[in-house]
This record gives structure tokens, C-alpha cells and sequence, in this order.
């Protein structure tokens, strides 16, 4: 990633936070009425009290000290109580529309609040000592000055009162350690540096704010930020945790995505579940998914990136074979075996083509691959023709767990076509290489002159997917863009693809 700020030394010139005078924007004065009793008496009147008459502000407490410092004072407390203007949602959602106690008629006030406490006095009844009855009937009303400021509303209810009424506040942001990813569109970039400094300031630990400023692109697949809101002296190392690992990562120069975390879970515990009794019978022909300890079951993960899937699967106990073509991921992929102290042997790297990394690992080195994942969504199903006819007839049938994107309703039918023809186009490839049986019959057969016709009718029948043979499955990964969906093709590698001596027979 590159961003697009002008920085010197590492320090980049942004506004300290947001101004003075939007602050004093927010600053807000209500006087509310409040019922006034001793510190002992406060347990008895609050389970009498029901929610609906006391004041309802989030992180405002409705039973408060009184503001006087007099001896009467220290010794009770006030009820702050919701019997005008619905002072709490309505104010919460528009300050602007809702009514001051102060800028009513004071008779209509207290005429209010008496007919409050009478009624509710009367409907409790002996429920409530005699004393509390004489108290709300009496003279024990007070008023409480209710201060909110800048630092009491969220970043939400901020935004959308700074912003034109035609701006919608953005409502989805992702974190990455201490720093938030914004995907802003073309109607906030007046407003985007005003975004990041609320932002910084109104989420916990948040240090750098930067938004998307290209596509994902380039040879490895990262995408270019521009800061929009930082401290001094900002970092774009970030460190955090995902499943149970410590992932070390630089956002500038390789690619994370933390709404990926449940993805990355359920795919691991799905291989996990695959496993899950490893001590099965003995394998009569292949060796198959639950039949050998964990350390013999080989996974392959052909864009590993940092390791969101790797990690934790060596972690596990699998033996990994990672790979990504960007050695700014794999410097910090080492860098993550190392922090969650995995043996090196058990998580092994290499940087290069995905290509060529699936060649080596299958056709050359002819691995026990039992899984492959391939986290790619843009270009990851173009690689699955590597496999065709080069998995050795004694080695297992790998899962593929392949990720792409979609688009419209028909999306997945697409992307089964598409696999499905990319699969089918390599084995007819391969056949084409082959000798067919009709025509080296055909060859050497001068006295069957029918057979050579039937030779050159022959025409194979095209690949198609078993789904229940191949447990086929297609799902729904998340919502990436509007019509635009990530979707996870799972399916075990088809024996009439896989082995060179049955794909031709």
C-alpha cells in the first residue's frame, strides 16, 4: 500500500483534533426536575420507582448528588425524573427539536410535575412507606442542571449533525489494531479529514484513521490509504489477535482484512472437524482425512498472505506449506511463526507465483497435499487447472477451498460454470495430448475401415461436478459491494481429474 499524504521524517501535518468552536457546538445546559430524598430512603424509592419516570440518558446516572454543598444537601439525593418533553430518546436523536423545562411557563411546570407525582403517589398507594407517600405529595421537589457536552455523544449522533443533511454519516469502518479503515465514497471526500478526526477522537484506541483511496490491485493485490486523522509520529505496524494467534503486520505493505476473521475461523475449524478422529481404522486402499495423526496431513495455502489461515492451522498441529508472491507477507508471515513459537518445520514458506508453487508441491514433489486453500477472490479459480492429472494415484484426494467473487443472483450458478470450464478445459487439453485408444487402433487397423470413422466420432463427454461424489459446496463468504459477493467453493478434487492414468481412460 502507498498513502497518498505528504509526510516528512515520518510525521505527517494534521489538525490536532477537532476545533474549539464545533465543540462548544455540542454543549448543552437542561434543567430537570428531580425528586429529593434522604441517602437512606434511596433503595425504597428506586424499586418503586419504575424506569419510565426516571431520566433515561445513556452513561447519565438518574439518581445524582444534589448541587449545593449545604449540610441537607450532603445527606440526600434527587431522583432525576422523564415526565416532560421525553427528554431522553427525543433529545438523544435532535437536540434541535427538543423543549427546554426553562423556556416554559414555570405555573405550567409545576402544575405538571404535581399532577405527576399525585398520580403516581395514588397508583402505588401503600406500596411505598408513608414517609416517601408524604415526601412526593409535599414539598420535596427539586431541579437538577443537566450538563452535556462534545465528550458525552457518540461519533454517530456527531457526524450526522455536522454533516449536510445529503451526506450520510458513514456507518461501517473496520479495525486493525490501532488503526481504522474507512471505505469512504465520493460524496464524503469534502468531509473525509472532519470524518477521521471524529473518529479518532470517539473510538478507544484508535491512532491512525485512513480511508481507501484505490481498488485492490497491482501484482499483490494491495490497494493505496490516505491518512485522514493521526497522532504524531503514527504507526502503520499494527499487532493484534485472530483465532487464538498474534499476527504482526504493516497495513502500508500488505493486505488484512479483520471482517475476514469469522471466515478465517470457520474454515479452520472446519479442516479441524475434518480430522477430528485421527485415529481411525486402517486405510484399506488411500489414505484418507481421518486416518493419520495431524502432523501428517499436509495443507497448502497458495496466497497465505500474513497467515490468517496458517498460523492457526500449525498452530493446530497440521503441517503447513505457505506461499505468496509479496515478501513484504511473508517476511511478516516468519515473523508470526516466530511470535506464536511454532517449530519452523511446521509451517513452511517460500515466496514465489502461485503457479509455480502448486507445480512444485504436487508435480514435483508429489506432497500428500490433503487440503488446499486458495484465498484469492479476484483471480484464485485460474490456478485450479494445475491440478488436473498431476495427483499420483497413491497420494489422497486434496480439498479445495477455493474464494472468488460474484456478482447478481446468479452468482454461484456462475461461478460453478466457470470452475467447471476451467477444470474442463485443462483435462481436454491433457487428453488431447494423449494417445487415444481409437486412434492408435485406427493406426494400425487398415482391414476395419468402420473403426476409424468411429475413431473420428469419438468426442468425450465434458467434466461436470458430481455434488454429491465431490461434496460440492458453494457459500456465501459476505456483501463485498452492491451486486458484488465473496463466495468459498468447497470441494474434494475429482478422481476422473485427478490421476494422469484414469483422466484419459
Amino acid at each position: 500500500m502507498s498513502t497518498t499524504t505528504s509526510c516528512e521524517n515520518g510525521i505527517c501535518e494534521f489538525r490536532s483534533g477537532v476545533s474549539a468552536d464545533i465543540r462548544e457546538r455540542f454543549r448543552q445546559e437542561w434543567v430537570v426536575y428531580a425528586l429529593r430524598v434522604s441517602l437512606t430512603e434511596v433503595a425504597s424509592l428506586r424499586r418503586a420507582l419504575a424506569s419510565r419516570h426516571l431520566l433515561r440518558l445513556p452513561r447519565k446516572p438518574s439518581v445524582v448528588r444534589p448541587w449545593t454543598q449545604s449540610v441537607l444537601a450532603s445527606e440526600s439525593a434527587l431522583f432525576c425524573c422523564d415526565i416532560l418533553p421525553r427528554i431522553s430518546r427525543q433529545f438523544i436523536r435532535s437536540p434541535r427539536t427538543a423543549i427546554s423545562l426553562q423556556r416554559m411557563c414555570p405555573r405550567i411546570q409545576w402544575h405538571w410535575f404535581k399532577c405527576f407525582v399525585r398520580s403516581f403517589a395514588s397508583r402505588l398507594g401503600s406500596e411505598i412507606p408513608e414517609r416517601l407517600s408524604r415526601a412526593l405529595t409535599t414539598s420535596l421537589l427539586s431541579t437538577y442542571r443537566l450538563q452535556l457536552d462534545y465528550d458525552y455523544f457518540g461519533h454517530s449522533y456527531i457526524l450526522r449533525q455536522l454533516l449536510p443533511s445529503s451526506v450520510p454519516a458513514p456507518k461501517s469502518f473496520e479495525t486493525i489494531g490501532h488503526v481504522l479503515h474507512l471505505n469512504l465514497r465520493d460524496v464524503h471526500r469534502p468531509y473525509r479529514q472532519l470524518i477521521g478526526e471524529v473518529l479518532r477522537e470517539k473510538i478507544p484506541g484508535v491512532e491512525l484513521v485512513v480511508n481507501k483511496a484505490a481498488n485492490v490491485g497491482g501484482t499483490f493485490r494491495t490497494f493505496a490509504i490516505e491518512v485522514l486523522a493521526a497522532v504524531p509520529n503514527y504507526r502503520t505496524q499494527v499487532s493484534l489477535r485472530e483465532n487464538g494467534c498474534l499476527f504482526h503486520l504493516d497495513i502500508s505493505r500488505v493486505y488484512w482484512n479483520s471482517r475476514l476473521e469469522t471466515e478465517h475461523r470457520r474454515l479452520i475449524d472446519t479442516i479441524t472437524a475434518r480430522h477430528s478422529d485421527f485415529v481411525a481404522a486402517k486405510v484399506q486402499k488411500h489414505p484418507t482425512a481421518p486416518s493419520m495423526p495431524l502432523a501428517d496431513v499436509v495443507i497448502v495455502d497458495a496466497f497465505a498472505g500474513v497467515g490468517p489461515f496458517s498460523i492457526p492451522l500449525a498452530k493446530r498441529g497440521f503441517s503447513v506449506y505457505a506461499n505468496d508472491l509479496n515478501p513484504d507477507a511473508i517476511s511478516y508471515l516468519e515473523q508470526n511463526i516466530a511470535a506464536n513459537n511454532l517449530v519452523r518445520a511446521r509451517c513452511q514458506t517460500s515466496c514465489m507465483d502461485a503457479r509455480a508453487f502448486l507445480e512444485d508441491v504436487i508435480q514435483k514433489k508429489h506432497l500428500p497435499v490433503q487440503h488446499i486453500i486458495m484465498n484469492l477472490p479476484a483471480d484464485a479459480v485460474s490456478f485450479l487447472d494445475v491440478l488436473v492429472g498431476h495427483i499420483a494415484p497413491h497420494k489422497p484426494l486434496p480439498f479445495v477451498y477455493c474464494y472468488c467473487f460474484g456478482r447478481g443472483e446468479d452468482a454461484q450458478d456462475e461461478i460453478i460454470e466457470r470452475i467447471t470450464q476451467i477444470l474442463d478445459d485443462a483435462w481436454q487439453r491433457q487428453r488431447k495430448g494423449a494417445i487415444h485408444p481409437f486412434k492408435a487402433f485406427a493406426e494400425v487397423s487398415t482391414e476395419a475401415p468402420g473403426t476409424l470413422s468411429d475413431a473420428k466420432r469419438y468426442r468425450p463427454e465434458p467434466f461436470r461436478f458430481d455434488s454429491e461424489k465431490d461434496q460440492l459446496r458453494i457459500r456465501c463468504v459476505r456483501h463485498v459491494a452492491p451486486e458484488k459477493f465473496m463466495f468459498c467453493v468447497e470441494f474434494q478434487f475429482p478422481e476422473r481429474l485427478a490421476r494422469s492414468k484414469t483422466a484419459f481412460s
